[in-house]
């Protein structure tokens, strides 16, 4: 049985061919933006803008540093979504979150973000 306060995610695990449902209410204002090694990379604007990892099994959650960079994220992820990815599981000390967004036409950003740390390295690349 269904109720208000239900938020149903649907899971897949394409090396083993299973899917999960799992309720997990406090994501109720989340958009997913990659799935890696088992964790969730999440953007929420509810109550305030935050990016973190969520693994949807044990729930745990990860907070990222907020960087300028994402201020509009809200507006952009349907239009040009920027494209992240990651070397490693959030918890691994090796892990290096990378995000790669057009600027225009004939340019680029990669930003990154390594376990641990509080800010965001940015470098602006031309096509």
């Amino acid at each position: 049985m269904s109720t208000s306060t239900d938020i149903i995610w649907h899971f897949g695990d394409s090396s083993t061919r299973r899917s999960y449902t799992i309720n997990v209410p406090e994501l109720s204002q989340a958009r997913c933006l990659v799935s890696k090694h088992g964790w969730l990379l999440l953007f929420s604007s509810e109550p305030i803008s935050s990016l973190f990892f969520f693994n949807p099994f044990s729930r745990a959650r990860i907070d990222l540093p907020w960087t300028s960079e994402f201020s509009r994220l809200t507006d952009i992820l349907d239009k040009h979504p920027p494209v992240f990815t990651l070397s490693a599981p959030p918890t691994s000390l090796d892990c290096v979150l990378f995000a790669i967004a057009f600027v225009n036409v004939d340019s680029f950003r990669i930003s990154t973000c390594r376990r641990g740390e509080t800010t965001w390295t940015t470098h602006d690349c031309q096509c």
